[in-house]
């Protein structure tokens, strides 16, 4: 904003002493046409006549100039734009940033409670299979005791028997109810 603001200054400054310069040679002009006119001037219409011929030369320096000022300027300006454009992406890409930031920090809170979920699945998993033994060796040992009472049971039926063949069939098994 300074540069811009010198820069007009000194474009409008220019300018200023471009018109001065051109008033300047009007006058002169002027002076050298009524001099011209007056017998016996020679000399001062030679020295008007090489002031004049020095114009030309500051006016095109100082237009020189000017035009150095002016393309100086643009570039103010089109510099300015860039720093403007350049804020704006910048602005932007952080707000991405922030935006991204806190997606980054709900996945993780989220990736969290994934893996706590997973360990007490896990946790259950271990419990269900410590269940599912104690069932397994209790199913077990009740199949063994039903295996033993039948084999008991068959035993006695066996030993029934052979007593009663043995006594000729008068043997009653009066003490319990299995045969």
């Amino acid at each position: 904003m300074f540069f811009r603001d010198l820069w007009q200054f000194l474009i409008l400054e220019l300018l200023i002493l471009v018109e001065r310069q051109i008033d300047e040679r009007k006058r002169i002009e002027a002076k050298l046409e009524e001099a011209s006119r007056e017998p016996g001037r020679k000399q001062i219409i030679a020295d008007f006549k090489s002031l004049l011929s020095s114009f030309p030369e500051a006016m095109s320096s100082m237009q020189s100039q000017l035009g150095k000022y002016k393309e100086a300027a643009a570039d103010i300006h089109s510099l300015q734009a860039d720093v403007q454009s350049l804020s704006n992406i910048l602005d932007r890409k952080a707000k991405e940033c922030k935006n991204l930031s806190v997606i980054s920090a709900e996945q993780v809170a989220e990736m969290r409670k994934l893996q706590a979920m997973v360990q007490d699945l896990k946790d259950s998993d271990v419990e269900m299979k410590l269940i599912l033994e104690i069932y397994r060796h209790e199913f077990t040992d009740s199949r063994d005791i039903m295996e033993a009472r039948d084999s008991e049971y068959k035993a006695f039926e066996s030993f029934v028997s052979t007593i009663s063949s043995v006594l000729g069939g008068s043997f009653d098994c009066f003490k319990c109810n299995l045969c």
